[in-house]
C-alpha cells in the first residue's frame, strides 16, 4: 500500500528549515564583513579589496533574500495540507463518516435490544 503522502516531503520540509536558518547566517554575516572590507579598502584605497568586498556584500544580499523567499516550516505543512485537500478527497471523507456513524448507530441498537 503505497503513502498517502510521501515521506519526501517531511524530509524536504525539514530541510528547507536548515536552508533558511543557513541563509539567513550567511547572508547576515556576508553584510557585515562585506561592509567592513569594504570601509577598510576605501581606507587604504585598494581596489582589489572593494572588488572583494563588493562580492562578499552581494553574497550576503542573496543570502537575505533567499532567508525571505524560502517558506517556514509551519508554511509548508499549511501548503502540503492545501494541496491535498480537494473537494473530492471532503466527499470521500464525508461519505466514510456517514457510513462509520450508520454502521456505530446499528451497533448500539443492536446492544440495547
Amino acid at each position: 500500500m503505497e503513502p498517502i503522502i510521501s515521506p519526501w516531503y517531511f524530509y524536504l520540509i525539514n530541510v528547507s528549515s536548515a536552508l533558511d536558518f543557513t541563509a539567513s547566517i550567511v547572508g547576515t554575516l556576508g553584510i557585515l564583513f562585506g561592509i567592513l572590507l569594504y570601509i577598510g579598502s576605501k581606507e587604504d584605497d585598494n581596489p582589489e579589496e572593494l572588488k572583494l568586498a563588493r562580492c562578499i556584500i552581494t553574497i550576503g544580499i542573496i543570502g537575505v533574500f533567499l532567508s525571505i523567499l524560502i517558506p517556514s516550516e509551519d508554511t509548508l505543512y499549511k501548503m502540503l495540507a492545501a494541496s491535498l485537500v480537494t473537494p473530492d478527497n471532503i466527499t470521500i471523507a464525508e461519505d466514510g463518516t456517514i457510513d462509520f456513524i450508520e454502521r456505530l448507530a446499528e451497533a448500539i441498537a443492536k446492544h440495547i435490544k
